[in-house]
């Protein structure tokens, strides 16, 4: 039976949620480092200006009156809090970008069987009879089973994940029917 997988709208839109969420939390914190804090500091300028003329003592009062947000904060943001806030936008749209990026290449990724060999999502051709256990340990929790084969002595693992690719299960009943035909035939239990 030939089986095609393809990517699932799950794993795509977690993907897009993930770029999304750190994207923006990148542009929130270049908005406040480049606009909020630098207008923060402003205003707390014009209050200690006004307090050295002994138009106001209180910041609360001047915030109010002059209807600034922030009536909370008395203090100037330093120049290393401003800085701190355009490292973490970087830092978090760098890794909206990588996620974007992964997104991008995934898209393209699947695996595919012809009922005779299994290709997995980095283009390695095992074939169905090299197979000789699963591991299922992930299964239930996430969708992820290991297929362990032997080629040229030496065992190795195909990754099966049922989450980013939609008909992977069917590759894994594949190959546990394949590692079920190895199996010697147990032993009929003796007779009474």
């Amino acid at each position: 039976m030939n089986i095609v997988t393809r990517i699932s709208h799950e794993w795509r839109n977690r993907m897009l949620m993930q770029t999304a969420f750190l994207v923006g939390f990148g542009i929130w914190f270049f908005r406040d480092g480049g606009i909020k804090y630098p207008e923060h500091n402003e205003h707390i300028a014009q209050f200690q200006t006004a307090a050295a003329r002994g138009e106001t003592t209180k910041w609360s009062e001047f915030a109010a009156k002059n209807g600034w947000p922030g009536q909370e904060h008395p203090a100037p943001y330093s120049s290393a809090e401003l800085v701190t806030q355009f490292v973490l936008g970087a830092i978090s749209t760098a890794f909206g970008g990588m996620t974007i990026v992964w997104l991008l290449i995934g898209r393209r990724q699947k695996m595919s069987s012809d009922g005779q060999t299994i290709c997995g999502v980095r283009g390695e051709r095992v074939p169905l009879k090299a197979f000789v256990s699963v591991d299922k340990r992930k299964w239930e929790r996430k969708s992820i089973a290991y297929a362990l084969y032997e080629e040229n002595g030496q065992r190795r693992r195909l990754t099966i994940d049922d989450y980013k690719f939609v008909g992977a299960e069917d590759i894994l009943k594949q190959v546990e029917e394949q590692i079920a035909k190895k199996q010697p035939p147990t032993p009929p239990a003796p007779a009474p």
